[in-house]
């Protein structure tokens, strides 16, 4: 199947859920479940699910090839979006399928975000992007890198949509739906240094009420101010560790909250609102409270063409080292993905064997940009430049012996050690 699994619970009817389903196609239907009868229904059809979809389709291939031809490749036209590879509901309107996303291949593989008119009934398409510019998650949220979201307003004229479209870093942004096409109205949400990385949403309504972000650290921008205090008292209570409220009450007086840190993998806390109350439940792993534990620290390093790397350095504890160490630099795969500050097993397992760790968001690292994602485009061996330049960063420094520095990687992070 194209696309990643989707589900949802409309409130009014829970006992019925709809979900992504294919049969005998390659392209996802949206469904409605009933989870007493096993009853399944098609909800919403997917124009690439049928035979007589496909078929329209790759005549619409053939059409877009023959004008090319025929015109000498003069012709600069393009094979309107058809198949949907997500869906995006309307909870005001008892989860009616009102936004999609959809793939062209020809003249370049792009994103084209649709959204259903309220009034006239019809599709139309909101926005296009490149696959190549395309700076997020479309299902699932990697790190720092968000997942694509539409959310539509109550009256149905308006629609809040996390894009990459017009901005380097990516934006929670609200378009008007009306006559005029689809206009930005307001900006709710952007940071010019990082990508969104997830959002707070409303456990009923699933109102989006805050925003996360991560640059050095990560941190929250409160939209909803009804929620601004609960955060606040949260953060108070937790200080210098990173806070996610990972689950909520159907009442929404009771708070999950996971708290972690670079020395801490998290523990679960339940937040009264009523109170004010933040109560410790459980530590995911109990058995390294009181043990001696290496911090983690952003450092900012300068390239040789100019960039800015945004580093996290892990050193042994003072009692254990001094001076120049040895160390390592453990390099993340993908490359769309990048390093966060937080707790890491790896990290700490080899600080407290005496060495330095330097973890290094080179260029082509997701949740710092778009302009930065595709800086090595063309050009991959400045990758490998950003990893040198890190590692000579640190020995000018005076963190690292320069005859005892190892490189560690798997996945794209294994490829640059072969480079190395």
């Amino acid at each position: 199947f194209v696309g990643g699994v989707q589900i949802w619970q409309p409130p009014s009817s829970p006992r019925e859920v709809l979900l992504a389903t294919g049969k005998g196609s390659l392209f996802w239907d949206v469904s409605s479940l009933n989870l007493d009868t096993g009853e399944c229904r098609v909800a919403e059809r997917n124009p690439m699910s049928s035979w007589g979809g496909i078929l329209y389709m790759v005549g619409r291939l053939l059409l877009y090839f023959s004008k090319r031809c025929l015109s000498l490749g003069f012709w600069k036209g393009y094979v309107p979006g058809v198949p949907m590879i997500q869906w995006f509901p309307d909870v005001h309107r008892n989860y009616e399928m009102r936004g999609r996303l959809e793939v062209t291949l020809f003249p370049q593989l792009s994103m084209y975000f649709a959204v259903k008119c309220v009034h006239s009934r019809t599709w139309r398409t909101m926005q296009s992007i490149r696959f190549e510019d395309l700076n997020m998650q479309l299902l699932g949220s990697g790190a720092a890198s968000g997942t694509l979201r539409m959310d539509f307003s109550e009256n149905g004229e308006s629609v809040d949509v996390h894009t990459c479209v017009g901005r380097d870093t990516t934006s929670y942004v609200r378009y008007s739906i009306g006559g005029q096409g689809f206009v930005e109205r307001e900006l709710l949400a952007n940071d010019k240094r990082c990508d969104i990385e997830d959002f707070v949403c409303h456990p009923q309504t699933r109102e989006v009420e805050a925003v996360n972000f991560c640059h050095e650290r990560g941190f929250t921008v409160t939209l909803d101010t009804s929620i601004a205090t609960d955060l606040a008292t949260i953060r108070d209570q937790l200080k210098d560790r990173q806070v996610h409220v990972t689950g909520r009450s159907k009442d929404n007086l009771v708070w999950i909250v996971l708290a972690s840190s670079d020395t801490q993998p998290g523990d679960y806390y339940l937040y009264f609102r009523a109170t004010g109350e933040v109560q410790h439940v459980f530590a995911t792993r109990p058995t390294l409270e009181g043990l001696q534990l290496a911090h983690m620290h952003a450092v900012h390093i300068n390239t040789r063409d100019g960039e800015d790397l945004l580093c996290y350095l892990s050193r042994p504890a003072k009692e254990l080292v001094s001076g120049a160490t040895p160390l390592v630099l453990l390099i993340h795969g993908g490359p769309a993905a990048r390093d966060t500050w937080g707790y890491d097993a790896e990290v700490q397992l080899l600080c407290s064997r005496g060495m330095a760790v330097l973890q290094v968001n080179y260029r082509a690292s997701t949740g710092l940009g778009q302009r930065f994602m595709q800086l090595p485009y063309g050009n991959i061996g400045s990758m490998q430049q950003d990893i040198s330049d890190a590692a000579s960063w640190a020995v000018k420094e005076g963190l690292a012996d320069a005859n005892r520095i190892a490189i560690v990687g798997a996945s794209w992070g294994g490829y640059e050690v072969l480079c190395g």
